[in-house]
């Protein structure tokens, strides 16, 4: 049987290099830097799986939420801000645009990476398109705007558009 030499308080009189709730707070810090992980993690998987350029779909078809996503991606930033791999951001994080609400099953636009290269087929192209989606295209080209224009803030990088 162990006796303690005083009157035994619990934790308090252990000896802990670090407060107990340092200890907490850095175990909460861990989890939701794997969460954070994860939905960055699915994120990038999804766009490397489903996206083609130039093609707008529905906000339905994202792994989570589009807000939930855009407010992961911007704490993912922040916190690897400095880091060589976060400027890729600038350039993937802008792509959240082109998810957006109603839309349906069947995505909208052209994918410019089935476009054959000569300067009649892509402007034949951009006019038809330009024209059955209207407003639609420009709300997804000034939300890409908005959210470039964020990354490069958070980053610090200049480059931005207007």
């Amino acid at each position: 049987m162990f006796k303690f030499g005083k009157k035994h308080n619990g934790f308090d009189d252990l000896p802990c290099p670090v407060p107990w709730n340092r200890l907490q707070q850095e175990d909460v810090d861990k989890e939701v830097d794997k969460h954070l992980a994860k939905i960055i993690s699915d994120f990038v998987n999804f766009i490397a799986d489903i996206y083609q350029p130039g093609m707008i779909y529905d906000v339905s078809v994202l792994p989570y939420k589009k807000e939930r996503i855009k407010r992961t991606c911007i704490l993912w930033i922040q916190k690897n801000k400095g880091a060589e791999i976060a400027e890729g951001w600038v350039s993937l994080f802008p792509i959240l645009s082109r998810f957006q609400e109603g839309i349906g099953p069947k995505p909208a636009g052209v994918s410019y990476l089935s476009i054959d290269l000569n300067d009649e087929t892509i402007d034949k192209l951009l006019r038809e398109n330009e024209g059955a989606l209207g407003e639609l295209s420009k709300k997804v080209d000034s939300e890409y705007i908005e959210l470039y224009n964020l990354a490069c803030e958070i980053l610090q990088i200049k480059g931005s558009f207007t």
